[in-house]
């Protein structure tokens, strides 16, 4: 289970075994949560915590925030690791098995909106995954090593108002249900498969 939220200025220690390992202050904290590891994001840089020790991911080109993560689903030990940054996504290679160097920068892709949540699909072969924007579009996307990024399908909710917050459940495209909150204290719900608007390219 993955959990993403910011916490402003808020001091937060990560117990291992009942034994405080790392503390961090900072006004700012992206934060993915599994059941080995976790990910933070302090500004535009990103760390794997596992364990008693702390990795940082390689310095992408752009200096914009980090602001989530999503994780492939994939079993075997070498999986991608997708970061987004405003209207910017990172595609990492992540091997658990190295120590020293376990990301190698794979893909860096641009949108043309605010990038509000990724989330992988649960092809374990296909490297399908979502990107849902702030105004309420929702790209699905598929990363081969040879053709890197190519779109799937694009669709759009009727309502476009700015969205703060999205929230992706499902592990398929199909089934993916979208929940965003907007700055009208509405919740909207929605799902690509009837989303009004939809465009499949050539």
């Amino acid at each position: 289970m993955l959990v993403y939220f910011v916490v402003p200025h808020f001091q937060i220690e990560l117990s291992i075994n009942m034994a405080p390992v790392h503390a961090l202050i900072t006004d700012a904290l992206g934060l993915s949560i599994s059941h080995k590891s976790i990910f933070s994001a302090i500004g535009n840089e990103a760390f794997l915590y596992d364990g008693n020790s702390r990795v940082q991911l390689p310095q992408r080109s752009a200096q914009k925030k980090v602001h989530g993560f999503a994780m492939s689903r994939a079993n075997a030990s070498s999986r991608l690791l997708l970061l987004h940054s405003e209207t910017e996504f990172s595609l990492y290679k992540y091997d658990a098995d190295k120590n020293e160097m376990p990301f190698q920068l794979q893909y860096v892709g641009e949108t043309q909106d605010w990038i509000n949540a990724a989330i992988f699909l649960d092809k374990s072969e296909s490297n399908e995954f979502v990107l849902h924007m702030s105004h309420g579009a929702i790209l699905q996307l598929q990363y081969h090593v040879d053709t890197k990024c190519r779109i799937l399908e694009l669709a759009c909710c009727t309502d476009y108002s700015l969205l703060y917050h999205t929230l992706l459940q499902g592990s398929q495209y199909d089934e993916l249900m979208i929940i965003s909150g907007n700055g009208f204290g509405e919740i909207l719900i929605w799902q690509p498969r009837d989303p009004i608007i939809t465009w499949l390219p050539d």
